[in-house]
C-alpha cells in the first residue's frame, strides 16, 4: 500500500543466491484522480492570524467541480470564503485559493480539508492535513504558593491576578512536608536543555522524589515511571562519555567536562545503591578517568584546586578505590577546604568507616562560610555548598546540631517553591527529601475542599490529595484532627500583557533584522520569500571588564510564518559573513534558535538567518537571554508585530 502522498517513489529489488548478487529499481509516479494539497506553518501563537494556500489537481480527461469541507480540533478557527466552497477544476490546471486562520488557544491543532467531486462512473475524494502546535510567545508563568497551618484551620486559596483567564492551577495537600518539593521536581522535569549537568539534576529529583512524579496514577505505576525515567537518564548520560572516560558538558562534544563528570559519578553512585542496574563498562571507565584527574596533581598540575580534590576523594573512596594518603593530607590542609570541600572530605572517611575523622573535619566555622556563585568549571554557590553539607551530616549523624539549621537555612532560600537554578534546586532536593524520609510523623487527620459553592473533595493523612482545577471558582480547605497540613498551589498560564516588559538585570540582549546589504528590515512589511539576516547583540556592561559570565542561554523564540536556514542543510541559504561569534552550542528548532555562549562587558554579535513562508499577521516574541546558574543575570528585549504579505 502506497503512502498518500504525490511524486515519484522509487520501488527496489535484491537478489541474493549463493555468491552472486544483482539489484534493479523502477520509478513509480504516484497520482491520484483528485488532489488537495496545503501549507501549513510548523506553530503559531494565540491571536496570529494566517492564510493557508489550498491547491486541487485534477488529473483526469474532464474538468471537476470539487466541494470543499473543512474541520478543526483544538484552539483554531477557520473560513473559507463561499465562493471557494465549490470550485471548479479544469485538467492539468491546478485551482489555489486560500483558507483564513486564526489561533485561538494554546495547545495541538489539527485541521482537515476534504474535497470531493463525482465523475461520470465514481466519486471522488481527496484531503490534506495540517497538524501544528499554538505556543506562547513567552514561556508559560508559574507562581507556586506554599502554605504550612494547623490541623482545623481554614485555608482560602486565592487565584493570581497576574494571569490572563484560563490560567490553571494545581492543589496539593498532605501531612507530610515532602509535597513542598513538588514544584520544584516538575520545574526540574520540565526544564528545556539537556547538558549533563541538567540531566544530572533531573535525575536526582526523580531519584529522591519518585512520588511526587505523576500526581494521577497510582504509587505503583509511578515507581515504574521513575526506574523507567531513571534508565533512560543513565543512557544518555552513558551517551556522553568520551574516550578518556570522562563526560562532555554537551552530547556530542569530544571533549571532558571534570566537574560535570563528578556531579554525574555522584548520582550514578547513588542511583547503583538504589538498586538501579548501571553497566559496569560505563563505571569503569569513569573511574578511570577519576583516578587520571587525581595523578594530574600528582604530577604537578596545580590547576586543580583543594576542594576539585576532595570532591574526587570521596568519589574514589565510594567507588571502593579510596587513596588514603591524599586523604590524610588534605585533611591537614583545612583552611583551604569551602563548606563542600569539607563535607565531601568528610563523606570520603565515612566511606572507610572512620566517623570519627569525618565529624573532625566539619569544624564550627564551617557553617558562618560565605560561598560565591561560580557560572562555569566548578559550578557552586551557597545553597548547593549547604545542601551538600546536609546530605553529609544525614549520613554521618543524623540528629547533628546543624541538621534542623541547614533545613531552615535552604527553606528561607527557596523562592517560588524552588532554588533559582537546576543544579541548587537538585541539591536541596536530594538532601531535604532525605531529610524528611527520616523524620516522618503519625498525625491523624480529616479534611474537606470546596471548589466553588458545589463540588467538594474529601482528604486524610493517608495519602497526599492532588486536584487540578481551571480558572473559575475559588478553593476553601477545611480539616480536622491533629498536626500540620501543607498545601502547595501551583497556578500557571500566561501573564497578563501589560506585565511582560523589557529588563535588564546585569545582563544585555538586542536582535536586529537585516537585508542582504546591511540595511535595517520593518518587520511590518515582509513578503513571502524574504531572506533575514538576524543579527543578536549579548553583552554583561556590569562585570569587569577581564571576567566573564558562562553558561548563558539566548533564546530567540521565532514569529508563525518564519523559519530558520539551517546551515546545516544543503539547501539552505549561506551567509557569506563569516564575522558572526562563535556559541558554545546552537540549537536550531522549529520554532526558535538557542545560542549557548559566555558574556562579557565587550558585546559579542551571533549571526543567523530566516525564511518567510506563511502569508499573516503574527506576534513577534522577544528575544531573552539568562544565565543558567545565576538568575542574577537575565534581560529580555522587546515584543512586535510581524505582517507578512
Amino acid at each position: 500500500k502506497m503512502p498518500n502522498i504525490t511524486g515519484r517513489m522509487r520501488v527496489m529489488a535484491v537478489i541474493v543466491e549463493g555468491d552472486r548478487y544483482n539489484a534493479a529499481q523502477q520509478d513509480v509516479t504516484l497520482t491520484s484522480p483528485l488532489l488537495v494539497e496545503t501549507s501549513w506553518p510548523r506553530f503559531a501563537a494565540p491571536g496570529d492570524s494566517f492564510r493557508v494556500p489550498v491547491k486541487l489537481f485534477n488529473s483526469t480527461d474532464a474538468p471537476l467541480k470539487a466541494a470543499l469541507v473543512f474541520e478543526s480540533e483544538g484552539g483554531i478557527e477557520l473560513s473559507l470564503a463561499d465562493e471557494d466552497l465549490k470550485i471548479d477544476v479544469n485538467p492539468n490546471e491546478p485551482r489555489t485559493i486560500w483558507l483564513t486562520a486564526k489561533a485561538t488557544a494554546l495547545g495541538p491543532v489539527k485541521a482537515t480539508i476534504t474535497a470531493t467531486a463525482a465523475t461520470a462512473d465514481r466519486a471522488l475524494r481527496a484531503s490534506s492535513e495540517g497538524v501544528l502546535a499554538v505556543r506562547p510567545i513567552t514561556p508559560l508563568h508559574v507562581t507556586n504558593r506554599l502554605v504550612r497551618a494547623k490541623v482545623g484551620q481554614p485555608i482560602s486559596i486565592e487565584r493570581s491576578k497576574e494571569l490572563e483567564p484560563g490560567s490553571r492551577l494545581t492543589l496539593s495537600i498532605s501531612g507530610n512536608p515532602s509535597v513542598e518539593l513538588r514544584p520544584a521536581v516538575e520545574g526540574l522535569l520540565d526544564y528545556p536543555y539537556g547538558c549533563v549537568e541538567q540531566t544530572t539534576s533531573r535525575l536526582l529529583a526523580i531519584l529522591y522524589a519518585p512520588q511526587l512524579l505523576s500526581l494521577e496514577t497510582s504509587d505503583d505505576v509511578r515507581i515504574d515511571e521513575a526506574k523507567a525515567m531513571i534508565a533512560a537518564g543513565i543512557a544518555r548520560l552513558w551517551s556522553m562519555q568520551t574516550r578518556s572516560g570522562g563526560l562532555s558538558y554537551w552530547p556530542g562534544d569530544p571533549h571532558p567536562y571534570s566537574w560535570g563528570t563528578m556531579y554525574a559519578a555522584d548520582f550514578l553512585l547513588r542511583a547503583g545503591r538504589a538498586g538501579h542496574k548501571i553497566d559496569k563498562r560505563f563505571l569503569d571507565e569513569l573511574t578511570k578517568y577519576l583516578k587520571s584527574q587525581l595523578a594530574r596533581f600528582e604530577n604537578g598540575d596545580e590547576a586543580m584546586d583543594a576542594n576539585t580534590r576532595a570532591q574526587l576523594l570521596h568519589l574514589l573512596a565510594a567507588f571502593g578505590q579510596p587513596d588514603e594518603a591524599w586523604m590524610a593530607r588534605l585533611s591537614e590542609q583545612l583552611g583551604e577546604l569551602d563548606i563542600a570541600g569539607r563535607a565531601n572530605l568528610a563523606g570520603a572517611w565515612f566511606e572507610l568507616g572512620r566517623r570519627d575523622k569525618a565529624l573532625a573535619l566539619l569544624p564550627d566555622d564551617t557553617l558562618g562560610m560565605s560561598i560565591a556563585t561560580s557560572t562555569g568549571g566548578r559550578l557552586s554557590s551557597q545553597v548547593r555548598q549547604e545542601a551538600v553539607l546536609l546530605d553529609t551530616l544525614l549520613d554521618l549523624k543524623p540528629d547533628h546540631a546543624w541538621v534542623p539549621l541547614l533545613v531552615q537555612r535552604l527553606d528561607k532560600q527557596r523562592k517560588d517553591g524552588h532554588w533559582g537554578t537546576t543544579l541548587n534546586t537538585a541539591s536541596a532536593i536530594a538532601a531535604l527529601a532525605k531529610y524528611q524520609t527520616l523524620r516522618r510523623g503519625s498525625d491523624q487527620f480529616t479534611g474537606t475542599v470546596h471548589i466553588g459553592d458545589s463540588q467538594t473533595i474529601s482528604f486524610d493523612q493517608t495519602k497526599p490529595l492532588h486536584v487540578k482545577l481551571l480558572d473559575g471558582d475559588a478553593v476553601r480547605i477545611e480539616s480536622q484532627g491533629k498536626g500540620d497540613l501543607y498545601v502547595t498551589v501551583s497556578e500557571q498560564g500566561l501573564l497578563k500583557p501589560e506585565l511582560i516588559k523589557p529588563f535588564e538585570r546585569n545582563l544585555r540582549v538586542t536582535r536586529k533584522w537585516l537585508s542582504r546589504e546591511g540595511q535595517p528590515i520593518d518587520p511590518a512589511m515582509l513578503k513571502v520569500g524574504d531572506l533575514i539576516h538576524v543579527e543578536v547583540m549579548l553583552a554583561a556592561p556590569t562585570i569587569d571588564a577581564d571576567a566573564s559570565v558562562s553558561n548563558i542561554a539566548v533564546v530567540d523564540a521565532l514569529p508563525t510564518g518564519l523559519e530558520v536556514e539551517n546551515p546545516r542543510l544543503l539547501t539552505s541559504a549561506v551567509d557569506d559573513d563569516d564575522s558572526s561569534a562563535k556559541p558554545d552550542r546552537i540549537e536550531f528548532l522549529d520554532d526558535r534558535v538557542i545560542l549557548f555562549t559566555s558574556a562579557s562587558k565587550q558585546a559579542r554579535t551571533f549571526r543567523y538567518l530566516l525564511r518567510v513562508t506563511t502569508v499573516g499577521e503574527f506576534a513577534l516574541p522577544p528575544v531573552q537571554a539568562s544565565c543558567m546558574y545565576d538568575p542574577a543575570f537575565a534581560a529580555m528585549g522587546e515584543r512586535g508585530v510581524v505582517n507578512v504579505k
